[in-house]
């Protein structure tokens, strides 16, 4: 993983930079040499989550085993169209802007940043967790001790895609487990997109387990409407 992620990050990405005209992904204009795939102004346009709609995701959560919950995005197409190109294009420069969105809002008191592990036949087929990419940039913007290890699944879940929120509980129960001593510590866990909250509870939950003092849950964003799709038991479409 570790040589796939150089080969990206310093051959690949520069290669596409060479090769592929400098333009922003959604407004065409050229991009400034310090600038890559989306303009400055575009990316200012992403709908931030209010207040009141991660009240209502938290609220929803219950029992709910971490301490804090922090969002950024709604998932705008803006957002969708950033998460693909840096989950299934290869374009991981997406994960240092989305770190620097997260850096004001979760500060720097924490002992570890991690992130939710990614199914392991998803990780062969990619070559890494997007997910860890994020919290591996914000840990260094923080200047705090990143572990990609610590939280380990102990089987690959089905997609959550299309499941509901009790079948999501279901999905993910089980699925992680912590292989570190983890006695008063304070940790941040990243995760790319939250719907129901189901898969970041289930980890705050081992890690907790494993003797975590505090745990916060961050996420990229989380779709609009969630709420009244999870009390009607609708899929969650992403």
């Amino acid at each position: 993983m570790k040589i796939t992620f150089f080969i990206e990050q310093h051959i690949l990405e520069p290669v596409r930079s060479f090769i592929l005209p400098a333009l922003c992904i959604q407004c065409a204009t050229p991009l400034p040499a310090n600038r890559k795939i989306i303009c400055d102004s575009c990316y200012k346009q992403l709908p931030q989550v209010s207040e009141e709609q991660l009240r209502e995701l938290t609220d929803e959560i219950d029992p709910a085993y971490f301490d804090d919950l922090i969002v950024t995005f709604q998932f705008s197409p803006l957002f969708q169209k950033l998460i693909h190109l840096l989950k299934y294009r290869r374009y991981l420069t997406v994960a240092r802007y989305f770190a620097q969105s997260l850096l004001p809002l979760v500060g720097s008191s924490y002992d570890l940043v991690t992130a939710v592990p990614l199914n392991t036949i998803r990780l062969r087929e990619r070559g890494y967790n997007q997910s860890a990419l994020i919290a591996e940039h914000l840990a260094k913007d923080c200047k705090l001790p990143f572990s990609a290890t610590v939280l380990k699944r102990t089987r690959n879940t089905p997609s959550q895609t299309k499941l509901n929120r009790e079948q999501r509980q279901n999905n993910v129960k089980d699925a992680f487990e912590c292989v570190d001593n983890l006695e008063g510590t304070s940790i941040l866990l990243i995760d790319d997109v939250i719907t129901t909250g189901s898969t970041l509870n289930a980890c705050a939950k081992v890690l907790k387990e494993s003797g975590a003092g505090h745990v916060t849950i961050a996420a990229m964003a989380t779709p609009v409407g969630i709420l009244q799709s999870r009390l009607e038991g609708r899929p969650l479409q992403l």
